[in-house]
């Protein structure tokens, strides 16, 4: 069996070879994640589950996060394979590689962050936070989002949090929830001289 994988591999061209590459490691990539997501969902501490994704840093690369590029990888091998073996040309098959990719990865885009909306607005009352204390879990830049962790209702959760300030809120900083903006936390840096319940 393994002989006879060996000889169809063998047999390929660069593009077929590179469309079976893209493939196994999508997948494998797709399901390593899988399995942190997984068992990091149930580290305190961690993000949760799934819908976190292991993208969560920021928008930017939560877009091109390890699942978007898992999907864009598996989906288009397995349609470059696909449409080699149909059409026989090495400019369709990459064509439908390149555009089923694109699809796959902006699907998987949608899913996360709609999971991630309904975590975020699901049983969690964000309005409970304000008052509470929490770590800067990504700097909170001046007139930008970061992330924080807090515990809310019993759950650490990573949230994310802006400031009103005009500094930026580095990694590790102790602060103090001032506010809700819609799903995100308003934070401001934590005063030691403030009194519990003021």
């Amino acid at each position: 069996m393994i002989d006879s994988f060996l000889t169809y591999v063998d047999e390929l061209n660069v593009l077929q070879t590179c469309f079976l590459a893209a493939m196994t490691g999508g997948g494998l990539l797709f399901l390593i994640e899988i399995i942190i997501s997984t068992i990091g969902g149930g580290m305190e501490g961690q993000p949760d589950g799934l819908v976190q994704d292991l993208g969560t840093s920021d928008y930017a690369f939560r877009f091109f996060s390890l699942f978007s590029i898992s999907a864009f990888m598996f989906t288009g091998g397995c349609f470059g394979m696909w449409s080699y073996s149909f059409f026989d040309s090495n400019i369709a098959a990459l064509l439908i590689a390149v555009v089923t990719g694109v699809g796959a990865s902006i699907l998987i885009n949608f899913v996360t962050k709609a999971m991630l909306k309904l975590q975020t607005s699901g049983n969690v009352q964000m309005e409970n936070a304000v008052g509470q204390t929490a770590i800067v879990y990504l700097k909170v830049p001046a007139g930008g989002k970061g992330q924080v962790e807090i515990t809310l209702q019993g759950r650490k959760k990573i949230i994310s949090a802006m400031t009103d300030g005009s500094e930026e809120i580095p990694t590790g900083t102790k602060v103090k929830v001032t506010a809700v903006n819609s799903s995100t936390l308003v934070v401001t840096r934590y005063n030691n001289e403030t009194k519990e319940g003021e």
